[in-house]
């Protein structure tokens, strides 16, 4: 710009070097399209407009074949609250396939061989937040891996780049969200715990009025895969006695 191009021929003027004037220049440069950037992304966070329940409800059909490969037949999604009240400011996609799919991937591969192998989802209203739990029956992460588990190149895996987690917090952050660990047990698993700012916040935080009697679309099951609106009471599907039992892989 032309303010630029000024500072630029002044320091020339005043006998600094041409590299070192266009050094200078290009530094300043970068730091004003930073800060141009994070204010581009700040605009544009609050277009963006995600269904939760759509999301999850996508992602637990995408990965019925990992459930049924890793024999994890018992998984259930479970809202708290109103259907309409899950809306989140995030972009679905990055949701999906930055944050979720590797939670979900991570869970499941943690309960292999367990004698049970259960995963939950649950959602619900925290202020204006809404908060994704993801939990396992798998047998905890080393303690020594928690306060760095965040961070770029740490896996709880044999083998893995440590990407994930570290891609989910990025990805969070960037619209305003964040992870964590929630619970950490050797023999009850752990619940990982996704917090995204809502869309559809009232006053004080409230989730906005949404329709009564607004129904749940069920999955394709791989084994049984439940899902509970509002009260823990009101449960679709059918009841525990009647739902097909795992079946036992050869």
């Amino acid at each position: 710009e032309a303010g630029d191009c000024a500072a630029l021929v002044g320091r020339l003027e005043r006998g600094e070097s041409p590299a070192a004037a266009w050094v200078t220049g290009l530094g300043r440069a970068i730091h004003d399209l930073d800060l141009r950037m994070a204010d581009a992304r700040t605009r544009l966070r609050g277009a963006f407009r995600c269904e939760v329940m759509n999301a999850l409800g996508m992602l637990m059909f995408i990965k019925q074949p990992l459930f049924v490969e890793h024999g994890v037949l018992d998984h259930e999604l479970i809202t708290k609250g109103a259907w309409g009240g899950f809306a989140a400011r995030i972009d679905p996609q990055r949701l999906v396939f930055e944050v979720l799919d590797d939670l979900f991937t991570n869970a499941v591969r943690a309960m292999a061989g367990r004698p049970v192998r259960r995963m939950t989802v649950s959602v619900e209203r925290q202020g204006r937040m809404v908060a994704i739990r993801v939990a396992d029956t798998g047998p905890g992460i080393d303690p020594s891996l928690v306060p760095p588990l965040f961070e770029r190149g740490v896996t709880t895996r044999d083998r893995g780049g440590g990407m994930g987690l570290f891609l989910a917090r990025q990805t969070l952050e960037e619209f305003g969200g964040r992870i964590y660990l929630e619970r950490n047990e050797p023999e009850g698993g752990a619940t990982f715990v996704v917090e995204i700012p809502a869309a559809n916040a009232g006053p004080g935080g409230a989730p906005a009025e949404s329709p009564d009697g607004a129904t749940a679309r069920a999955f394709p099951p791989a084994g049984r895969t439940s899902l509970t609106t509002g009260p823990p009471a009101a449960r679709s599907g059918p009841p525990p006695e009647t739902a097909p039992s795992p079946r036992r892989r050869s």
